[in-house]
């Protein structure tokens, strides 16, 4: 793995060793969470060469959750016009997209981290690989959502479930609580 690579990596023991490679041996790097209920991990590296009683010169990076990919991914959906898969694929359902946002940040604080991407008929869906499970959800055309996990314990699902935006269907705040 290159260097500078190395320094954002979230691994802290692979961006310690690269701080201090890339800074010398007198430096130190730590993460240090900025928000752990929204998984916004954050490095910051500190140089100390220089005088005795210099300020450290730092670099602080912001690494991406997976939390904040995922919503940053949705957030370019929502403005994607229809044929976007060049299979004549429809317009990505602005209010769906959102229920997708709402679902992102109730599964966030249930501290799980999905991918997002759009099915073929553009409906979003919310990919998890985690864990002991593996799954999505689907936000269905009609604004319902369904959702499938399987492990080596078993599967959850539920189909056709309403969803408001605000509150987890119980089926899914289960399968949520299970995994």
């Amino acid at each position: 793995m290159p260097i500078l690579d190395s320094l954002y990596s979230n691994d802290l023991d692979v961006a310690a060793k690269a701080a201090r490679e890339f800074f010398g041996t007198d430096s130190c790097a730590y993460e240090q969470l900025v928000d752990p209920n929204q998984f916004e991990p954050r490095i910051e590296f500190a140089s100390y060469e220089g005088d005795e009683g210099d300020e450290p010169i730092s670099i602080v990076r912001k690494v991406p959750s997976p939390a904040d990919l995922a919503l940053s991914q949705l957030r370019q959906i929502k403005g994607w016009p229809a044929n976007w898969d060049g299979e004549e694929a429809p317009r990505p359902n602005p209010a769906n997209v959102d229920r997708a946002i709402y679902l992102l940040s109730l599964a966030a604080q249930k501290q799980l981290a999905f991918s997002v991407g759009l099915d073929s008929e553009s409906s979003p869906m919310l990919s998890l690989r985690d864990r002991l499970y593996e799954g999505h959800i689907l936000i269905e055309a009609d604004g319902r959502i369904s959702f499938y996990f399987r492990s080596d314990e078993g599967e959850l699902y539920d189909y056709d479930l309403e969803f408001d935006g605000r509150t987890l269907p119980v089926s899914l705040e289960n399968a949520f609580n299970t995994i």
